[in-house]
């Protein structure tokens, strides 16, 4: 309550700042915030809205990401999504 409401960042900007360090040749892309796992963002002119899960998805999917870290998660958001891309994305 203190934070104000939640926000999320623009999942293109995020994959973009991803793919140049990956460019760079970092191998291990770390994601932050208040609480990662409720992250909802608007993906770029269209209605689709991706959660933590699919950018999750999205990061994995760039070319030489090796390993995904992230912080600071709460349980309340944590789905079965959040759980399925653990089965899916090695990276994690």
């Amino acid at each position: 309550m203190t934070r104000g409401r939640e926000r999320s960042r623009d999942p293109e900007t995020i994959l973009g700042e991803a793919r140049d360090a990956a460019a760079r040749g970092f191998t291990q892309i770390t994601l932050l915030g208040q609480n990662v796992n409720a992250y909802r963002g608007a993906m770029g002119g269209t209605a689709e809205i991706a959660d933590f899960a699919l950018l999750l998805e999205y990061v994995a999917d760039l070319p030489g990401i090796e390993r995904i870290r992230y912080t600071t998660s709460h349980p309340n958001e944590f789905t079965q999504r959040l759980i399925d891309a653990y089965a899916k994305v090695p990276q994690l």
